[in-house]
């Protein structure tokens, strides 16, 4: 038991040093760079238009670069690849402290009137 915790442990510190390598050579890399942006695209299945896909780069580029760096001045902590990696500045400020309870709608007491569950529903902002 204590074999394969050792073991299991040592393949994933394996992993993780590779992948900090992937990002300090991409980094370094335009190549390098390109290839990882495509396994980012496929792990959390992104799909660009070609415009799109050129701002999207940029950002990630700028993203992974970032990382390269921090990941150079602390030993301690790792930083790497995010579904949010290709993220405008703005797109990222926007979901900083996201409350994720705003996006659904309140619930309604079953038990109430019709008029209270009206007060609940968006309102048409159109003329009718």
């Amino acid at each position: 038991m204590k074999i394969t915790l050792i073991a299991l442990f040592l393949s994933f510190s394996a992993t993780l040093a590779a992948r900090n390598d992937q990002v300090s050579l991409a980094a370094k890399d335009p190549r390098a760079m390109l290839r990882l942006f495509g396994e980012f695209q496929r792990t959390y299945h992104k799909h660009y238009s070609i415009p799109e896909r050129r701002l999207r780069l940029q950002n990630f580029n700028r993203f992974v670069k970032y990382a390269a760096r921090l990941n150079q001045l602390d030993d301690n902590v790792r930083y790497d690849i995010t579904f949010f990696a290709d993220l405008t500045a703005a797109e990222a400020k926007r979901l900083r402290g996201i409350n994720g309870t705003s996006l659904f709608h309140p619930a309604v007491d079953p038990t109430s009137s019709d008029s209270e569950r009206d007060s609940h529903q968006p309102r048409s902002s159109g003329g009718g």
